[in-house]
């Protein structure tokens, strides 16, 4: 069973929670932004009804409420900022303004942020850069969930990667994917829910393909997609965020949520480029929707035309915008604890 709640009223309560648990209110305000913007778009593993997964940590100790964020270079079209072992969401948030300005000044801007934890949906990055009319791109570093091809130890991250561009009057075109066939956050929905999962998604302790999600969570792996294409695109990830940045990478590397005690030790990097430095903006949205119009145009074998990247998160999202966000029972009873602990009202309840 499912509720509904409005999208404005379980951000307040989110970002009222945090607080309560010892974040600075405007810090509070970026989290609850990133995980509302993953709910609106129909990314519920990475949404508000996975609040107590950031909180509980904060509550305990393993993560500071109030990390030191500090920038540790800044020279013309680069920066690197420390995180301060916190989680992700603030500080690859200005990152990403960090370079969104600077891809004003030079044409490109590149931002990256070590010794952090776990910064949400990936593609939320992307989506600052293209509200400025800028293309963006995000990508992290992260537990080692994955194995190699052909390996049964788990070697590297699942390293999310995220693309946007502005499409003038059409959505954004907005990729966003993990190095994994699929995220862990989907094997641990799967496992919550009683259901299997394809075999392609993951191995067991003996780096057999499994369709258990328990055996993937307990000492299996991830597989990646694509074998070695997705492998290497993960390796291309962590040289970016991790290795560059002189932060933790591979085996070391941990977002200091349920899978590791303590600070956050991974890295993000981002990416804008102002394309007015290449074409006028116009003249860039005028070709993408051209472009997507070609696309729309083929002839398919369901009839129902290509659907291009973020095209259907983009109207899930108006859809939510609407009718509200849904919950399921189990986010409902984890956000009705915080709000004993916390006594602050769950719009669900209301």
């Amino acid at each position: 069973m499912t509720v509904r709640a409005l999208p404005d009223d379980l951000h307040s309560f989110a970002r009222q929670v945090l607080v309560r648990v010892g974040m600075a209110d405007a810090d509070a305000g970026v989290i609850a932004d990133r995980l509302l913007d993953a709910s609106l778009r129909g990314v519920d593993s990475h949404g508000l009804g996975r609040l107590p997964l950031f909180v509980n940590p904060i509550a305990t100790g393993s993560l500071p409420a109030r990390p030191q964020i500090t920038v540790v270079t800044d020279a013309m079209a680069v920066a690197l900022v420390d995180g301060g072992g916190g989680l992700g969401f603030v500080p690859a948030t200005r990152a990403m303004h960090m370079a969104v300005a600077k891809s004003e000044q030079y044409g490109v801007g590149m931002v990256a942020v070590r010794n952090t934890g776990h910064f949400g949906m990936a593609a939320c990055y992307p989506l600052l850069a293209v509200a400025a009319r800028k293309v963006g791109v995000a990508c992290s570093n992260s537990n080692p969930l994955v194995a190699a091809p052909g390996a049964r130890a788990r070697t590297v991250g699942n390293n999310p990667f995220a693309f946007g561009a502005p499409a003038g009057d059409r959505p954004a075109v907005v990729l966003d994917v993990a190095c994994s066939v699929a995220s862990m956050a989907k094997i641990r929905d799967a496992l919550e829910r009683g259901a299997r999962i394809p075999l392609d998604w993951g191995i067991d302790a003996h780096g057999r393909p499994t369709g258990d999600p328990r055996a993937v969570i307990e000492g299996g792996a991830l597989a990646p997609f694509g074998g070695h294409k997705g492998f290497g695109l993960a390796l291309l990830v962590e040289i970016l965020t991790g290795i560059m940045t002189g932060g933790a990478f591979g085996l070391d590397a941990h977002a200091g949520l349920r899978y590791a005690e303590g600070a956050g030790r991974v890295a993000h990097w981002m990416l804008a480029v102002d394309v007015t430095r290449f074409l006028p903006a116009d003249d860039f949205a005028r070709r993408m929707e051209a472009w997507i119009a070609r696309l729309k145009a083929l002839d398919t074998v369901t009839g129902e035309g290509v659907r291009f990247p973020g095209e259907r998160a983009a109207r899930e999202a108006e859809a939510r915008a609407r009718e509200g966000i849904p919950l399921t029972e189990e986010e409902v009873t984890g956000l009705r604890d915080l709000s004993t602990r916390y006594g602050v009202p769950l719009p669900a309840d209301r």
